[in-house]
């Protein structure tokens, strides 16, 4: 199974670190592929980080990787 971790809101330095621990400590939901989106940043600091771990089942080759945006 995948796994999928995220932020909304303020996303500041801190968050973002947060993210990225919570991505690694997904790593046994599938550790075929990984990514990392962060949002632009508004002017008030809020924006969007999002994770995830991929585990390949069907097709283990980069053709079937999901864009993460």
């Amino acid at each position: 199974m995948c796994g999928i971790a995220g932020a909304i809101g303020l996303c500041g330095h801190e968050i973002e670190c947060a993210v990225k621990r919570m991505k690694e400590s997904l790593v046994h939901r599938g550790p075929d592929d990984q990514g990392l989106f962060k949002s632009e940043i508004n002017t008030e600091g809020q924006g969007v980080i999002l994770a995830h771990q991929r585990l390949s089942i069907l097709d283990v080759s980069s053709a079937a990787a999901q864009p993460m945006h």
